[in-house]
């Protein structure tokens, strides 16, 4: 291989390893937030199930009982919180949404293997040379969709994707 096209496909390269971290990282942060959501939602179903029992411990303690009192606000203030978390940070939908972000990843890097495959992997001369300036403008591409995408819902794969690359960063040029 000539070493326009090594340098070619070191990039090519670089870039898959980065939409593979990529996934790697949106699929565990979603995993996290769906388990946030979950959590969230179990908790306030069971407090929502103990409160209703409110009606019944005050005929069994007695209206001015101070501590059915104050596990029944605390209980009220819980779910109030957790409801108040979800609505700020909408863990269910931002966890769906970054579900989705990664599996455009992992169908990039597929779509990408695909096209050296029919491109640059069988093309000769200059017609692989320019396939595979092609294929790093499409990565690029790819990798800025992502990427804006990611920080519009608040995840910083800049920030995670770097510390990744402590030792040597990719795309030195």
């Amino acid at each position: 291989m000539d070493n326009k096209m090594r340098i070619l496909q070191d990039g090519i390269a670089q870039r898959q390893r980065e939409l593979h971290n990529i996934a790697t990282i949106l699929a565990q942060t979603a995993k996290g937030q769906s388990n946030l959501a979950a959590i969230g939602r179990v908790i306030t179903i069971v407090f929502g199930a103990l409160a209703a029992t409110n009606g019944a411990a005050t005929t069994l303690f007695g209206e001015k009982n101070v501590a059915a009192i104050v596990v029944y606000t605390l209980i009220g203030l819980t779910i109030a919180a957790i409801g108040g978390l979800e609505a700020a940070f909408k863990y269910e939908s931002k966890s769906a949404e970054l579900k989705l972000l990664a599996a455009l990843c992992q169908s990039t890097i597929w779509q990408i293997d695909s096209d050296w495959q029919k491109t640059v992997g069988t093309a000769k001369g200059q017609a692989k040379v320019s396939a595979a300036r092609q294929l790093l403008d499409k990565q690029d591409k790819s990798l800025n969709d992502i990427q804006t995408k990611a920080a519009q819902m608040g995840v910083n794969i800049t920030l995670e994707v770097r510390e990744l690359y402590l030792d040597e960063p990719p795309a030195l040029a």
